[in-house]
């Protein structure tokens, strides 16, 4: 069998029981070039594991990334209580409730460059903001998520980013916000006013001026002042980033996203940053 799995970062803790499979929800994170996993045990309200790969091969279908996964760790998909499988792009577009019909949710990815022939069209519904998050994939990849068992449960991560961001700014009246998910080559940036979504989209980027330059340019689009409105960093991104340093000359107040403390980690994942992986631990909480 062909390996497109390269391990990166593993800790599992030593509560972790293969006989005690069906106490458990796994998260599943799939995006071009990672495959992150998380393991929540219900019995304890605790997250044991948390696992990230590199996809070796970039043109590996989600079928085989998962089905490699299965086979190494042993365990089907079925076998947990429930399993989350997060879409990981910026092939997705919102678009209000009331202006979204679900048999034209085809449409609407294609005006926007978003698919093609071989495009598999899903849905989320963020009932926070009473919008959908429209997403494509590989129609290959697509058909097989359809045919997954029951207990599997299909996202969008941004729909999760988002709803998760509302849910935890519904005590901040319109204070604005702004949030930043560091990927390799692109960030995703989201502006709340309160737990209002004003702004969503992605930027590709180069080089750390490219970053900077394009997160300057969109918040000033929405006066955002950059003395007093405070920036969140989450995804891809140390402490010690050149990113970092460079948006500091730009942005006075800078933060890392913290945890809650309604999310238990075992002290084995407390040493990962938790901002590196805000949505598979946020993914569990959120209804779409």
């Amino acid at each position: 069998m062909t390996s497109f799995l390269r391990p990166y970062t593993t800790r599992v803790d030593n509560s972790f029981d293969k006989k005690r499979i069906k106490d458990y929800i796994i998260t599943i994170q799939c995006s071009l070039d990672g495959f992150s996993y998380s393991v929540f045990d219900e019995t304890i309200a605790t997250f044991i594991v948390l696992e990230h790969y590199n996809i070796i091969k970039q043109d590996a279908g989600i079928e085989q990334v998962i089905d490699e996964f299965q086979e190494r760790k042993n365990i089907e998909l079925q076998e947990y209580k429930r399993a989350v499988i997060l879409i990981d792009n910026t092939l997705n577009t919102f678009v209000p409730a009331n202006f979204f019909l679900n048999k034209h949710k085809d449409d609407f990815m294609r005006f926007l460059n978003l698919s093609d022939d071989d495009s598999f069209i899903l849905t989320d519904y963020i009932a926070r903001v009473d919008i959908n998050n429209i997403f494509a994939i590989n129609k290959s990849d697509g058909i097989y998520l359809n045919n997954l068992p029951e207990n599997v449960t299909i996202a969008h991560a941004s729909s999760v980013m988002i709803n998760s961001l509302i849910n935890e700014n519904l005590n901040r009246n319109h204070d604005s916000r702004v949030f930043v998910n560091v990927k390799n080559d692109y960030f995703e940036l989201v502006i709340m006013n309160g737990c209002i979504l004003v702004f969503h989209n992605y930027f590709r980027y180069k080089t750390t001026e490219d970053f900077v330059y394009f997160l300057i340019f969109a918040t000033s689009q929405f006066n955002i002042d950059n003395e007093t409105v405070p920036l969140y960093f989450l995804g891809h991104i140390e402490n010690t980033s050149k990113i970092l340093e460079l948006c500091s000359r730009y942005f006075r107040d800078i933060r890392f996203m913290r945890k809650p403390v309604e999310i238990q980690l075992t002290k084995d994942l407390e040493e990962e940053p938790y901002h590196q992986h805000y949505i598979i631990y946020n993914a569990i909480k959120c209804e779409l």
